[in-house]
């Protein structure tokens, strides 16, 4: 089934003729209430950046003329009217500690990332060097019902220990 065609809106530039999808028709229209100062670009030629392909940017024209970034996005969908009423009526102090909560889960996560692959480096090495040399030893389980297993108890003094 063919998407709807719709004219295009004034709020939205780029690779797009003078009809647009009707999705995108309707996410220009509701930004353009929330804002006559938003506007769709997209993108010719998709901008990646940190794995993600972005093909629209949501751009903000303020005085004296100039044009704010406001965010990128891969999709126009629901969620770019959402993103955009958030950033017009939460305060930016409050979103940029947020993201600053944010941005210090990722920093622990990876810090967090790389001390595990340091360990796989190096730790589990040294546990078995350590126990190799006879600095530690890590406890052996036997199994209960295996004959071998049993000698085995049996010759450590282990006979009628519950293990």
């Amino acid at each position: 089934m063919a998407d709807i065609m719709l004219p295009r809106p004034d709020n939205v530039r780029g690779r797009f003729g003078s009809y647009v999808t009707s999705d995108v028709f309707h996410i220009a229209e509701r930004l353009q209430e929330l804002s006559p100062r938003l506007y769709v670009q997209a993108h010719d030629d998709p901008i990646n950046w940190h794995g993600h392909t972005y093909n629209f940017t949501v751009c903000e024209l303020v005085p004296p003329g100039l044009e704010t970034f406001v965010a990128r996005y891969e999709t126009l969908d629901g969620r770019v009217v959402k993103d955009c009423e958030r950033m017009l009526h939460v305060p930016f102090e409050q979103r940029f500690a947020e993201f600053e909560k944010l941005e210090a889960k990722w920093e622990e996560e990876e810090h967090q990332r790389k001390l595990d692959e340091l360990y796989e480096q190096m730790g589990g090495q040294m546990w078995v060097d350590l126990e190799r040399c006879g600095f530690i030893q890590r406890p052996v389980s036997y199994a209960k019902t295996n004959k071998t297993a049993r000698r085995h108890r049996h010759a450590k003094g282990l006979v009628g220990v519950r293990v």
